[in-house]
């Protein structure tokens, strides 16, 4: 009868110490795999969710555009049907908006950000808000600005824009200006700031070519002069002899009114899934220039519209 003689006691518990070592090596590989692969998969997630957020808010964009390019007056959320009566007129710090879901394709209008839930995350979805006026009270003010293609003005020489003050006319009847051309302004020299005050029907009510003495150069040092509209609703500028670097509307004193803006702002936000992407795209009343899109994750913008 053959005996078979197993490993002295030492081998045997080395052999079962390098088996436990191999299997908790194995065992730790395999959970760093795994982990890994879910740590890579919720990655992928997050980036298709902000993707389609993304793709959501750009949409959101594209509607304000075409509705831009429809009427230049266009405002979001608008009260022409009668449907947004409980929310003021949109202006620089009002909070409502519309939601558009593009998954179903309806549309919420007037929503009160303090009264909706979020979108279900299965679904596209896209808020917007679209404004051109003011806040009551607030200035109008415009600057020039450096672009790719070179220095834009404010306002070039020998253009006009026109600016709709029917409320400044009913509360007060008179707004300051203040302006400065590009170039030093001294008396003398050819720069002038044609001003005109219309009424409904046209017909100039107040008219004022401030010329460089003395009123070009005080305004160029921070000087607002009083203009009055006698009974006009809209208000035209026109430079000449050099283009205008910046100008301001103020409402006088105690006024409340809400000055027209020169520029239309689009200001969207896009959701699905886990995340939620801002824009925000500025357009030129006057030429149709748009400003570059400001994207609120890549800039950390803490302001826009709610939620």
């Amino acid at each position: 009868m053959k005996h078979e003689q197993g490993l002295p006691a030492g081998e045997a518990g080395s052999a079962l110490l390098i088996t436990m070592i191999v299997i908790t090596v194995i065992g730790s590989v395999s959970f760093a795999v795994a982990n890994t692969t879910l740590s890579e998969f919720r990655s992928q997630a997050r980036l298709e969710d902000g993707l389609n957020a993304f793709a959501a808010s750009s949409a959101g964009i594209e509607d304000g555009l075409a509705r831009w390019r429809f009427n230049r007056n266009s405002e979001v959320p608008a009260d022409d049907n009668g449907s947004c009566t409980a929310a003021p007129r949109p202006t620089t710090s009002t909070t409502y908006y519309d939601r558009v879901n593009l998954t179903d394709g309806t549309v919420e209008t007037c929503i009160d950000p303090e009264n909706v839930d979020p979108p279900d995350p299965a679904d596209i979805v896209y808020d917007i808000k679209m404004y051109y006026k003011r806040d009551p009270g607030e200035d109008e003010r415009v600057v020039g600005q450096n672009s790719p293609q070179g220095y834009i003005p404010a306002l070039k020489q020998d253009t006009s824009v026109e600016y709709d003050v029917t409320e400044l006319e009913q509360q007060n009847g008179q707004v300051l200006l203040n302006w400065d051309f590009l170039q030093q302004v001294f008396c003398g020299s050819s720069q002038y700031f044609e001003v005109t005050a219309l009424d409904s029907q046209g017909q100039i009510t107040h008219k004022e070519n401030f010329d460089p003495c003395p009123f070009g150069s005080s305004s160029q040092y921070g000087g607002f002069w009083n203009f009055p509209l006698n009974g006009g609703n809209k208000l035209r500028f026109r430079p000449y002899g050099d283009d205008l670097d910046s100008y301001t509307l103020r409402p006088i004193n105690g006024s409340q009114a809400a000055l027209d803006g020169r520029f239309t702002t689009i200001e969207t936000v896009g959701y699905y899934g886990t995340s939620k992407r801002k824009l925000k795209l500025v357009l030129d009343r006057l030429s149709g220039t748009i400003l570059p899109i400001y994207d609120y994750v890549l800039f950390s913008e803490n302001s826009g519209i709610n939620p």
